[in-house]
C-alpha cells in the first residue's frame, strides 16, 4: 500500500522580504465591534474594531487614510501614504496581570493562551506543507520570540516551558526544554504537538501558543504599536505582509500572474475552507 509523506520540511529560507503598503485596505468587520465610521481619517495602528470576545484581540490599521466605504462584512480604506501612526504602549513597563492582558488585547493579540499553566508549550513546526513561517521565524526572529516568550512566561508562571521543533532542526529558545517531532502532517496540529509533549492531546495542565502568536506578542513587547502585518509563505517565500492587503496587490507586487481559471487559495493547503478561502480569478 503506497504511503504519502507530507513534509514539514523547507529546502529554502531566503529571509523576510516586504510587501509595500497598498493603495487600497480591506478589512474584515464581521460579527466585529466597529471602533470608527465612514469619513474618518485614521493613523497607521489607530484601533478599527475590538473583537466580541474576551480573548481575542483588537483590529487595526495597517496604514494611514480615509475610510471609504463599511458594511456588514467589510471596511475600505483609502490609503493615503502618510507618516502619522499612534503612540506606542510600553508594555514592558507593565506588571503582570489583567492591565496588561487588556493592553495586549488592545494593540491586537489573542490572550486565550495566556493564562495560569504548569507546562507551556511552542509549537515551533511549520503548520502546513509549503508554509515555512514558523522555521523561518526561529531561524531570523530568535531574539523578538524570546521577549515575546519572556511575556508569555510572566503571564502564565509555568513550571516547565517546551519548544517543539522538528527533528533535525536546531533551533531553540532561551530558557525552553526542545522536544523533537517528526516533521510530516498532521503532526504539525496543536492537540498532536501537546501530546507529543505531555502524553496527552487536551491535558488540563497545559497550554500552548504557535512561533507565529509568540512572534507577534513579541514584536508588540518591543515596539508598543499594533499588530498590523502579518507573515505569509508565497510561492517558496516569505513576506511581510500589511493586514487588509488585496490579493491584486500582493500578485502584483510579485509580478504573479494569474488567468481565468486559476485558483488562488488563502491559507494552508490542509486546512483550507474552499468556500471562504480561496479566489478563483
Amino acid at each position: 500500500m503506497l504511503k504519502i509523506h507530507y513534509s514539514l520540511e523547507s529546502d529554502s529560507l531566503t529571509g523576510i522580504e516586504d510587501i509595500s503598503a497598498p493603495k487600497e485596505l480591506s478589512i474584515q468587520v464581521r460579527n466585529l465591534v466597529l471602533k470608527t465610521k465612514k469619513g474618518k481619517t485614521v493613523a497607521r495602528g489607530e484601533m478599527l474594531a475590538e473583537h466580541p470576545s474576551k480573548f481575542g484581540g483588537a483590529y487595526h490599521a495597517s496604514a494611514s487614510g480615509k475610510v471609504a466605504k463599511v458594511d456588514y462584512h467589510r471596511m475600505t480604506i483609502k490609503c493615503d501614504g502618510g507618516e502619522e501612526q499612534v503612540q506606542p504602549v510600553d508594555v514592558l513597563s507593565m506588571a503582570p496581570g489583567k492591565p496588561m492582558l487588556r493592553a495586549l488585547q488592545n494593540l491586537g493579540i489573542n490572550v486565550a493562551p495566556l493564562s495560569k499553566t504548569e507546562i507551556l508549550i511552542i509549537n515551533g513546526l511549520n503548520p502546513e506543507p509549503g508554509v515555512s513561517v514558523a522555521e523561518q521565524l526561529l531561524k531570523d526572529e530568535k531574539d523578538t520570540l524570546e521577549t515575546g516568550l519572556s511575556i508569555a512566561k510572566m503571564l502564565c508562571g509555568p513550571e516547565r516551558t517546551v519548544l517543539a521543533v522538528a527533528d533535525g532542526a536546531n533551533y531553540t529558545l532561551n530558557g525552553s526544554e526542545i522536544k523533537k517531532v517528526k516533521p510530516k502532517y498532521p503532526k504539525s496540529l496543536d492537540a498532536l504537538v501537546v501530546k507529543a509533549v505531555t502524553g496527552k492531546e487536551f491535558p488540563s495542565n497545559a497550554k500552548v501558543i504557535n512561533v507565529m502568536d509568540l512572534y507577534d506578542l513579541g514584536r508588540v513587547a518591543e515596539t508598543g504599536l499594533p499588530v498590523t502585518e502579518t507573515i505569509m509563505t508565497i510561492g517558496g517565500r516569505n513576506f511581510r505582509v500589511p493586514l487588509g492587503t488585496p490579493i491584486s496587490h500582493i500578485l502584483d507586487s510579485l509580478e504573479m500572474v494569474v488567468t481565468s481559471g486559476d485558483t488562488v487559495v488563502l491559507g494552508g493547503p490542509f486546512r483550507v475552507k474552499p468556500s471562504t478561502a480561496s479566489m478563483r480569478v
